[in-house]
């Protein structure tokens, strides 16, 4: 019989944090192997251009590799449903002829050491002919605007209408409002940059790489350099942050394992910080323009509108699909009877577009949250009322126009508690308001997509007296050792020391998912979970007790694979602004996020993922934007120019949470994207609310704001 111990739901200190803290991490950066040689990549300083010569300097590389070596382009995932319609566009491992943003990868070199690699590359003459090049995607879709790829007209990638539900819905509406918004590109920034060690001994490839997905990067290079999969490992050692910009495979990676084989030495590449910001990809960057059709009610019947996503210069990984994303997504929380949205995915002259914490979800959290306070604007119905009117109700799974299937929650119980919030704010924000500063309250709500499909993986076993449990997916700062490890002592019943979680190493599995999509301790939860029960029933069948099995049974292991489909969590939160009035500098005075998080399995880093999400979605809202004139030239050389906060635009976040559990077996659902999709939303109802005009477009500077306050004196 199993001991129910009870650390689930406890806020237990993170295991992991003693060791960085004291900063005994080990990232790719820090390893070191013998022979070692190092890898620069020589990228495109224009955003469009013909490469009409390449030359090398007086002093030689180990070895230059051109697209001529790598001649195939990278992986892209395209959804079912614009596969045949979509105009695809890989991005080539190397330039070949043309170079299309700047940044692209245009050849690579080898050196002894980077301080050479760096040399030599001054030395490389790289003609060019520049091309006219365009970074606007309304301006790229004008009939003679620059054709960025043969055979795409118009530069679109996605040309494709959405509609669905009772088209009725349309006619019956008393009032249309018309909703503009629009957002600047942001960087998805991690404290560690992106870095590769490839390692090619004896027929097999070992590559180190700061991935999300070691899983995912093995297959990729196994297929596109032709080696098979079982002698292709990947080690994800401690990887310092990703917000999605580590989940694919990138060139780096195959241009470094290349560069092994061919030299038959260890080859190693860091990215610069400078790098980063041009090269990986960027997220957001959408327009839009939407409808919203209501009765006098309140009720909102149907969106329509259209949704313009600038993708850069290639498909990237699942950029095209992110697209379609924000339109599925774009009816939210909400019961709507119609959708009729045209979306255009656009290529320009920039870095590719892609996943950035949120993949879509904060793009149309945006959209229906400004329909709404728009509809409650016109009606002259608080924008607190206006949502409860419209939310979700009932226990039964709820479909939207689009075929999107929202598993069932309390909605109202989540938003209940965010109103009382919302409303206690608005009466008593005339009191808080510092003196001379003008304040507004704000509230949003969302749904948060829980990518689930097709399952995760995981493996138990005993070793030295210890449960080990190797886990599919891989934590960059969620904490899997410890928020794993304790649903699986509750589930052994065994003392939580006695639990080893082990991710990020492609021998020990014989596949994974990875984290990305909120899915961590969704999937591999319901994997480690699975793999207990398993292991239980091997302990039975063996007559053990579960601790004669910790000493009796080392050497005994079992793997799972635990399907399940997707699900949503939901939030609603409240933001209250002061701005200066001299400054249009704002303020955030108050934050409270109501998150429905199934089962609260370690309410502590629950806390933290929320309270980090938030903070990058303030940023998004108020400070952050990677800027291009009109011709693609990158208007950022330095991080500081991009707008990225610190510590000091940081502010305090109330978390509160609501437990409604999910079907999974531990009942949890995700959280890693709550606060970016919850906090752009709720911070622009705030502010709207304070200057009593609409924002049309992230972020919203102080210049901005004295703009609007000029035309009301």
């Amino acid at each position: 019989m199993v001991t129910i111990i009870g650390y689930v739901g406890k806020p237990l200190r993170v295991f992991e944090s003693e060791r960085f803290i004291r900063g005994s991490g080990r990232y790719v950066g820090d390893l070191r192997l013998p022979n070692m040689v190092y890898l620069k990549i020589i990228r495109s300083p224009y955003p469009r251009a013909i490469i009409r010569k390449i030359e090398l300097g007086g002093r030689r590389p180990l070895l230059m590799i051109t697209w001529r070596d790598l001649s195939d382009s990278l992986r892209v995932r395209v959804d079912p449903e614009i596969s045949g319609v979509a105009r695809i566009v890989p991005m080539p491992i190397l330039a070949r002829d043309v170079v299309n943003f700047v940044g692209q990868p245009v050849i690579a070199i080898v050196a002894e050491d980077p301080y050479e690699a760096e040399d030599i590359a001054e030395d490389i003459y790289i003609d060019y002919e520049i091309l006219e090049s365009v970074a606007d995607p309304e301006r790229a879709m004008e009939e003679g605007a620059p054709k960025i790829h043969e055979g795409v007209e118009r530069n679109l990638c996605i040309d494709k209408r959405f509609v669905g539900g009772d088209l009725n819905a349309f006619r019956e509406a008393d009032l249309v409002v018309d909703v503009e918004i629009n957002t600047e590109r942001v960087i998805p920034n991690p404290i560690e940059t992106k870095a590769a060690l490839a390692n090619y001994e004896g027929g097999r490839l070992t590559l180190y790489a700061t991935t999300q997905n070691p899983f995912r990067v093995r297959d990729e290079v196994s297929e596109i350099l032709k080696i098979p999969r079982e002698d292709v490992r990947v080690i994800s050692p401690d990887v310092g942050g990703g917000f999605g910009v580590k989940v694919p495979l990138h060139a780096e990676y195959l241009i470094a394992s290349y560069a092994s084989i061919v030299l038959k030495r260890p080859v190693k590449w860091v990215e610069t910080r400078r790098e980063h910001m041009v090269a990986p990809y960027h997220g957001r960057g959408v327009r839009a323009h939407a409808k919203g059709y209501f009765r006098r009610d309140g009720r909102l019947l149907a969106i329509s509108g259209r949704v313009i996503v600038d993708l850069g210069a290639y498909n990237y990984s699942i950029n095209q699909n992110i697209a379609v994303n924000i339109v599925r997504w774009i009816t939210g929380p909400y019961v709507v009877r119609a959708v009729d949205i045209d979306l255009k995915a656009v290529f320009t002259n920039k870095t590719p577009f892609n996943a950035y914490r949120g993949a879509g979800r904060p793009e149309a959290a945006l959209i229906y949250e400004r329909v709404m306070d728009a509809g409650a604007y016109e009606l002259g119905i608080d924008r607190g009322d206006i949502r409860l009117i419209n939310l979700i109700r009932g226990y039964g799974d709820y479909r939207n126009p689009l075929g999107v299937s929202i598993d069932a929650a309390n909605y109202p119980e989540t938003y209940s508690l965010a109103l009382k919030i919302y409303r206690d704010l608005k009466r008593s924000i005339g009191e808080k308001c510092p003196e001379g500063m003008i304040c507004g309250v704000g509230i949003s709500s969302y749904i948060e997509f829980n990518r689930v499909h097709p399952g995760e993986r995981a493996r138990i076993g005993v070793r030295d007296g210890y449960i080990i449990i190797y886990v599919g997916t891989h934590s960059h700062g969620q904490a899997h050792r410890t928020v794993y490890a304790q649903l699986a002592a509750d589930e052994l019943g065994v003392p939580i020391e006695r639990i080893r979680i082990v991710y990020g190493d492609t021998a020990e599995l014989e596949a994974g998912e990875g984290t990305s999509g909120s899915r961590s301790i969704v999937a591999g939860g319901a994997a480690v979970v699975k793999a207990c029960r398993a292991f239980l029933e091997m302990v039975s069948s063996k007559g053990y007790t579960i601790e004669e099995a910790l000493k009796k049974m080392s050497g005994s292991w079992v793997e799972v694979f635990a399907e399940g489909g997707n699900i949503f969590s939901f939030g609603s939160h409240v933001a209250a602004v002061a701005i200066d009035p001299e400054t249009g500098i704002i303020r955030v005075l108050k934050y409270v996020a109501i998150d429905d998080v199934g089962r609260a399995i370690n309410p502590a880093v629950i806390e933290g993922q929320i309270a980090g999400g938030v903070i990058q979605g303030a940023a998004q809202a108020l400070w952050e934007a990677a800027r291009y004139d009109e011709k693609g030239y990158p208007l950022f050389t330095a991080i500081i120019d991009t707008g990225i906060p610190s510590a000091v635009e940081a502010f305090n976040i109330e978390s509160i949470f609501v437990e409604n559990p999910s079907r999974f077996p531990h009942g949890a659902r995700g959280v890693g994207e709550a606060g970016a999709i919850g906090a752009p939303p709720a911070i622009i109802s705030a502010v709207e609310d304070a200057i009593g005009a609409r924002i049309k477009s992230l972020p919203v500077t102080p210049e901005k704001i004295l703009e609007i306050l000029s035309r009301r004196r």
